[in-house]
């Protein structure tokens, strides 16, 4: 029997991503599924010493799910299969790999794996399919002041 361990972002998607994530319980249904909240998660070094090295773990999100992953995780000896569940707004990583929201969780060991870095004021950020250099963080501030705005429509923060 298979282990998996859903990583979901709350936040992915407008709050959606977790309902998309669970989705994941008709797909997987060969092994035993706990899902994980990202945010609440505390340390990746001390989440992958706690799974077995034969356990499965698919990270869902979006985008910005994944950025935050390849770098949080930066400088971790990963010995489990990582498997991505797209469930963002965007997905431009999905999209690069001609994949839709919501197609079933492949592995993605190999375009996490030796990623280029870029230096921001100082600082070095492993990138997987873009660089944003501000235009995005206004782009998610503005989605942000809209969602406050009118809580009950979607923010596609593509489109702003």
């Amino acid at each position: 029997m298979k282990n998996y361990v859903v990583l979901y972002n709350p936040l992915a998607n407008n709050g959606r991503a977790e309902a998309a994530a669970r989705a994941l319980d008709s797909i997987l249904t060969d092994g035993e599924v706990r899902y994980v909240d990202i945010a609440a998660l505390g340390s990746f070094y001390d989440f992958f010493v706690s799974c077995d090295d034969d356990c499965i773990v698919i990270l869902t999100g979006g985008d910005g799910t994944l950025h935050h992953f390849v770098n949080d995780t930066r400088g971790l000896k990963i010995k489990q299969k990582i498997y991505y569940y797209g469930a963002g707004s965007g997905n431009d990583f999905l999209n690069d790999l001609d994949k839709e929201r919501g197609a079933e969780p492949f592995d993605i060991k190999e375009y996490i794996t030796d990623l280029p870095l870029v230096r921001v004021n100082g600082k070095e950020y492993r990138f997987i399919n873009n660089v944003g250099y501000g235009i995005d963080g206004y782009c998610c501030e503005e989605g942000d002041r809209l969602k406050k705005e009118k809580p009950d429509e979607a923010v596609n923060y593509t489109g702003v």
